[in-house]
């Protein structure tokens, strides 16, 4: 190839590297919405939402690739522009009268490495006794930073999660397990305390293909005495392993 064809063909990738937008990753986001009610007057709202930033001098875009359990408002192909140096917010609910039974679900998305994202969910406590008209969400009772997930747990690879446990306060765990795979999922979970790694409690699930599920776990007691006080009998720990390329998260609640 002459001087001349090199140059050009080095020019014609520079141009093409240059150009090209950001590369492209997976990402799978935790998404939920449901209602639980306190008494007569009173109900907590949960609300799942997502924060994306693009830091970059150039526009990225968000691709949804796929949504479980029932779907969400948005939809397998779906694309989210985002100019650059910009803040964008997605909801990832449906409405409460969905036909899903599942409060919970799992956005699979194409986003460029660049892109940074927070996955929270928001919760309200809502009057239902007032006598104004009903107002806009409003997350009065803060919101809980979710794990974002770039890559799948592979088969049975335990997925630890440490400090399930509020310390002195008395508590209680779930464990949401999405199944990524094509057929049935079976889980083990346990909730360890740590003085002396006992399991406190434990469950053996199914999750069908493709699903989320939710399961409770207990909390480890605060006030049991262990043979080491090193680390204290309060701290708790949660191990989950699955046959199928899985994801997991925890929720420690009073």
């Amino acid at each position: 190839m002459c001087r001349h064809a090199t140059m050009m063909l080095l020019h014609v990738l520079a141009t093409f590297l240059f150009l090209r937008p950001a590369a492209a990753a997976d990402m799978w986001i935790l998404g939920g919405h449901a209602v639980s009610p306190q008494d007569s007057c009173n109900e907590y709202i949960w609300f799942g939402e997502t924060l994306f930033l693009n830091p970059a001098d150039a526009p990225a875009a968000l691709q949804v690739i796929d949504v479980s359990s029932g779907g969400a408002p948005l939809a397998a192909g779906q694309q989210i522009s985002m100019p650059a140096h910009t803040t964008v917010t997605v909801p990832f609910i449906r409405p409460l009268e969905s036909d899903s039974t599942s409060a919970l679900w799992v956005a699979h998305l194409d986003v460029p490495d660049v892109v940074a994202a927070e996955s929270r969910i928001e919760v309200e406590n809502y009057f239902l006794c007032s006598l104004r008209p009903p107002s806009a969400f409003f997350p009065t009772n803060g919101r809980i930073s979710v794990p974002i997930y770039r890559s799948l747990q592979a088969p049975n690879t335990p997925r630890n999660f440490l400090g399930t446990d509020l310390g002195g306060i008395p508590s209680r765990n779930n464990v949401a397990v999405y199944n990524s795979a094509a057929v049935d999922a079976h889980a083990t979970i346990e909730l360890h305390r740590a003085c002396d790694d006992s399991i406190v409690s434990s469950a053996s699930v199914t999750i069908p293909s493709r699903t989320i599920q939710q399961f409770p776990l207990g909390g480890v007691d605060p006030q049991e005495q262990c043979a080491s006080s090193a680390p204290p009998p309060y701290l708790g720990y949660i191990s989950v392993v699955v046959d199928q390329p899985s994801l997991s998260w925890a929720s420690t609640l009073v």
